[in-house]
């Protein structure tokens, strides 16, 4: 019986310390946008995914009253993903993918691929030059 009990208390420790590990971290990250952004109140959400946020009887409880504690001006609201890690991955690897082509547009556009394009004008030119 006593054996239990201290698995008990050891696991309570662990999970405990986990949550406000990561509440710190969080805080840590929310305060610093905060200040960079020079805002005097913070408000935005963050997605969370994992069987010991969403299971475990006090981890999601902790975690966020650690937040609240650390980083009492800013408003954090937690939403559970309910897709998966994978699909959140995949996401993010689709919306880096856009985000690379747009940028490449938008140099095109801007000009940035003009060298490049005259010294193939060029060179087919001179090729041409060289033909006759």
């Amino acid at each position: 019986m006593v054996d239990s009990r201290v698995v008990r208390l050891v696991c309570d420790t662990i999970s405990s310390r986990s949550a406000r590990l990561c509440a710190a971290a969080l805080a840590t990250l929310a305060n610093r946008i905060r200040v960079n952004r020079g805002l005097s109140h913070l408000k935005t959400t963050v997605g969370v995914d994992g069987t010991v946020y969403r299971k475990h009887p006090n981890f999601s409880e902790e975690l966020q009253a650690t937040v609240r504690r650390l980083a009492p001006e800013c408003d954090i609201t937690f939403l559970i993903s309910e897709d998966g890690s994978g699909r959140g991955a995949a996401m993010v690897a689709a919306v880096a993918q856009r985000l690379d082509r747009q940028s490449r547009l938008l140099e095109d556009i801007d000009g940035e691929g003009e060298d490049e394009e005259e010294e193939e004008v060029e060179e087919e030119e001179e090729e041409e030059e060289e033909d006759k």
